[in-house]
């Protein structure tokens, strides 16, 4: 059943439901997926695959961004939560969080769900204009 929701899931994005944003997804693993618009492709910005922890409650998720330039980038991310069966838990939508990412730095974008349903999640990343 997980394999048929992230299949689902992964034939979405790929499918235009996504208003044209998605370049590029990479699969941290069977429960997440992470989605970089296409202002994110010069690859000055790097990503790690996404960590996760699920406890009996909470599921918590998170990601390095790494900023190869000299210059301060602004990106915004969301998080979108789904259960077992791949309905979404944030029926409302979750909103954009914008993060700035120093120089030559890197920095960890965290999030936890405290809800005991939330099996899988998607992370959405673009770069601010």
């Amino acid at each position: 059943m997980r394999y048929s929701v992230i299949l689902f899931l992964v034939a979405m994005l790929t499918t235009g439901c996504t208003n044209g944003i998605i370049s590029n997804i990479k699969i941290g693993s069977k429960d997440q997926i992470l989605v970089l618009s296409p202002s994110l492709r010069d690859n000055s910005l790097l990503f790690s695959q996404l960590k996760s922890k699920h406890s009996e409650n909470e599921f918590t998720v998170e990601f390095k961004v790494f900023n190869q330039l000299n210059h301060d980038q602004l990106i915004e991310h969301r998080f979108d939560w789904y259960d077992a069966e791949g309905l979404e838990l944030n029926e409302e939508g979750s909103p954009w969080e914008q993060v700035r990412v120093k120089g030559g730095a890197s920095l960890i974008i965290k999030e936890i769900k405290t809800d005991p349903h939330a099996r899988h999640v998607r992370v959405s990343l673009r770069r601010v204009p």
